[in-house]
This record gives structure tokens, C-alpha cells and sequence, in this order.
């Protein structure tokens, strides 16, 4: 089984202190190597710099891809990079995520043999003033050793919602991997939703919904760090929480988002990732 990388960004590179490429590096570094990695140039950001910069550091080991217009649609810029590809297995990862080590590529492709998607890597916070301490010129795994001592494993509640966070887990499109077959019957991520937010927990709503066979890689001590940066999803929440909303009503199910990533409380400890609505 084969890979291909799929990364989605529309952040200005010099400004995000060049986040993206620590999270190359840490793929070029791995036991084994993907077969493409794809990156997909979204959003309002100069792409004719951001490409310069992605060639003159990492020329052929790389694919960019220009997304077609500027909306800051993540599911079309993921789904556009996926379709470039064909290779059995494909691995999303945000522009800010680095591989916590050497192995997690080799670990990901044995576990993929038994399962059709996989997410919930351990995700570890870095902080803000990360990039004070990590100079590119180190080695990748020295990166890691510095990440290690200022990250955390966050659990918080959204003050938004009132409800648990979960970013201590990747999603799937954090750092998750999917079976090409599967990702194409679904038909992808979503390209209603807008911006970011609820795409991924859409699409792993529908992965339950069809009963594909998912594990979560925290349960084999993978994990990530996340590489923070200031950033405001606000504008996206309200018309993305009502799409998929709607989206469970039209399903006629309710998600249950601690449940898929094993997190119960003492009231749900007998329901299921996915509850049926039809008789209520």
C-alpha cells in the first residue's frame, strides 16, 4: 500500500514562520516515504512567493498545486489534492503539524491494512513563541526535543459552545489517513462548509454512519505537535455548526463526538458513536 500526502495552506509562510516547511521536514525524515506530497496553495496568501519559497527549499520532493480561486475552502483544497494523487492510502495534515517521530508514517501504513480510516493522534500544543527556540537549521529530531519540553496536552472546554474542545486529538484532517477507495465513495470532504471548522467532524460523521472500521492512532502512542499561531474561526462557526446540523436532521442521527474518540460520561457510557433518531 502506497502514500500520498495532502497538505492544505493558506497561511503566508514568512508570517507563519515558515511552519509548513517544519512540517515537511518532518515527513522527508520518516522510516519510510510517501509517494507524493502534495501542497495545495489556498486562499488569499501571494502563491507565486509561497511556491518560490516551497521550490527553493524543497524542489522535486514536493508537489504545489494552486488552488482555483481564493475562497479559504479547505475541503476543496484537500479534495483537490487528493484527487491528484493514486496511491492506495492518503494522509492529511495541516500546515502547523509536526510528526512527533521518525516511525509514525511505518506505523500508520501497517495499521491501515486492517482498518479504512484513522485519526486522533495525541496533539500536543506548542508555545506561541515557539519559533524563539527552533531554529531551522536544526535537525528535525532536535526540533522535536524542544517541542517536547514546551508543548502541552491541552483539555478545555470551548467558551463558545460550553462543550470539550477535544484538541488534544488530531482529526482526520489534522493528521488522519483514509483508503482511497473510501474517501472516494464518500465523495470527499464537503465543499459547502466555508473556511474551517465541522469539515472534518463532518467527514468522520459519515465515516461512522457507514460503518467503515476506524482506530485511533493515540492508542499506538502516535503523536503530534502543534505548532501555534494566533488565528479566528468565529466568522465560519455559525454557518458551518448549522450545516452540519442540518446535515445530522437530514441523516435522521445524532454524533457523538466523545464517543468516537472513546471519552464517556457515566449518563452515555451506553450509547454508540452514532444514536438513531428516526423514533424520537
Amino acid at each position: 500500500m502506497n502514500i500520498d500526502i495532502v497538505i492544505a495552506t493558506s497561511k503566508d509562510i514568512d508570517s507563519s514562520h515558515f511552519s509548513i516547511c517544519y512540517t515537511i521536514r518532518s515527513i522527508l525524515c520518516q522510516s519510510i516515504n510517501p509517494v507524493n506530497i502534495f501542497i495545495v496553495l489556498n486562499g488569499g496568501i501571494d502563491k507565486e512567493k509561497s511556491k518560490n519559497i516551497l521550490i527553493e527549499k524543497f524542489g522535486k520532493l514536493i508537489h504545489i498545486i494552486e488552488a482555483e480561486s481564493d475562497d479559504e475552502n479547505i475541503s476543496k483544497a484537500r479534495n483537490t489534492g487528493a484527487g491528484k494523487g493514486c496511491s492506495d492510502i492518503i494522509i492529511f495534515l495541516d500546515d502547523d503539524v509536526v510528526l512527533g517521530n521518525n516511525y509514525i508514517l511505518e506505523k500508520i501504513k501497517k495499521k491501515m491494512k486492517y482498518n479504512d480510516f484513522l485519526c486522533g493522534a495525541k496533539r500536543f500544543w506548542s508555545d506561541h513563541n515557539w519559533y524563539l527556540s527552533c531554529d531551522y537549521s536544526f535537525p528535525i529530531n532536535h526540533i522535536c526535543k524542544i517541542l517536547e519540553n514546551q508543548s502541552i496536552l491541552p483539555l478545555s472546554i470551548e467558551r463558545a459552545s460550553g462543550k470539550r474542545s477535544y484538541h488534544d486529538y488530531s482529526f482526520i484532517g489534522h493528521c488522519g489517513a483514509i483508503k482511497r477507495q473510501v474517501f472516494e465513495q464518500l465523495n470527499g470532504f464537503d465543499e459547502l462548509y466555508e473556511g474551517w471548522l465541522y469539515q472534518d467532524t463532518d467527514l468522520m460523521m459519515r465515516l461512522c454512519v457507514n460503518k467503515f472500521n476506524y482506530e485511533l492512532l493515540s492508542d499506538s502512542d502516535i503523536y503530534i505537535y502543534h505548532l501555534s499561531h494566533p488565528v479566528n474561526k468565529e466568522r465560519y462557526r455559525a454557518i458551518n455548526e448549522k450545516i452540519f446540523m442540518n446535515k445530522q436532521k437530514k441523516l435522521g442521527i445524532k454524533f457523538y463526538l466523545n464517543h468516537f474518540f472513546g471519552i464517556f460520561s457515566h449518563q452515555e457510557k451506553y450509547l454508540g458513536v452514532i444514536e438513531k433518531l428516526e423514533n424520537k
